[in-house]
């Protein structure tokens, strides 16, 4: 018999031949494990929905719980991923989006939802988290990255690990395991911590920014993030989610659509205040 029923941690082993499908780019198991084995403590074993013919696990849609204190309120979130059902299952798999459907209490949130299915997401109530990228262009010259910064950058994790506390050092040390990039800026007794990946674009590798703590700094000494970033990394260009990224377009800058927009339902939330950092996007290295 076809049925549904919570995936835990120790649904990984079963669920782990399904993410065959993915292969582009291709995520080696130790990864697709950070979906079921958080960094962070959870009080829930939920880690999605597994679709079951007996006891042969045929289908899987994950949900990456965790919470965030927002505008002093705790608030709970979920991020779907890797919906994937073998395929001669497909008429089942609506069980499991139903099933996810279901989960009340908590903001959803898909960073990576396939086009197609866009209207589906919509019928339950999803909205646009995101639809544009604010994309930095390189520097006309590299030596002049906005003149002199009486600050300090940091990628050093040793570093950034001794200055920051509170929620920020959580964030490290959560993170610290995937293939996150982490950055400290500190300037004028003020500091802000970022979260990025190197990721690669049709023509060329690129840094995108998945975390901001203190947006104002950001922007400031902009110019000096993204040449250290492009020079420690390599990457000629600076991608950052528009919500993120509020205000005029600094130079040398341009927006760009979204091949896969990011959608979310949330009763509590407005998109600026979703960044993502406990996501698929994150935790597989997309």
């Amino acid at each position: 018999m076809i049925h549904v029923e919570i995936a835990t941690p120790e649904s990984f082993e079963s669920v782990l031949p399904l993410f065959d499908v993915f292969r582009n780019p291709p995520i080696p198991p130790e990864q697709w494990r950070r979906l079921f084995h958080y960094s962070w403590s959870c009080e829930e074993d939920m880690r999605g929905f597994v679709l079951k013919d007996g006891d042969r696990v045929v289908g899987f849609f994950g949900t990456i719980l965790y919470e965030r204190t927002i505008d002093g309120r705790v608030e709970k979130f979920a991020n779907l991923t890797s919906w994937v059902t073998l395929p001669e299952y497909r008429n089942h798999s609506l069980q499991l989006f139903k099933a996810v459907m279901g989960i009340e209490d908590r903001t959803l949130t898909c960073h990576t939802a396939i086009p197609s299915i866009d209207p589906l997401y919509r019928r339950f109530g999803f909205e646009n988290l995101e639809t544009k990228w604010i994309v930095l262009l390189p520097l006309p010259s590299i030596w002049k990255p906005g003149g002199w910064f009486a600050g300090r950058i940091t990628m050093n994790p040793e570093v950034i690990a001794t200055e920051l506390r509170g929620v920020q050092r959580e964030f490290f040390v959560h993170l610290r395991a995937t293939e996150c990039e982490q950055m400290l800026i500190t300037h004028r007794g003020a500091k802000c911590h970022v979260v990025f990946t190197v990721t690669k674009g049709r023509r060329a590798h690129f840094s995108r920014i998945h975390h901001i703590s203190n947006r104002e700094l950001f922007r400031e000494c902009l110019g000096h993030i993204r040449w250290r970033m492009g020079l420690k990394n390599r990457t000629a260009l600076l991608a950052i989610d528009a919500r993120l990224f509020a205000g005029p377009l600094p130079v040398y800058s341009r927006e760009t659509r979204l091949a896969q927009v990011a959608l979310f339902r949330s009763k509590t939330l407005r998109p600026e205040q979703i960044d993502n950092l406990y996501s698929e996007v994150t935790l597989l290295g997309l």
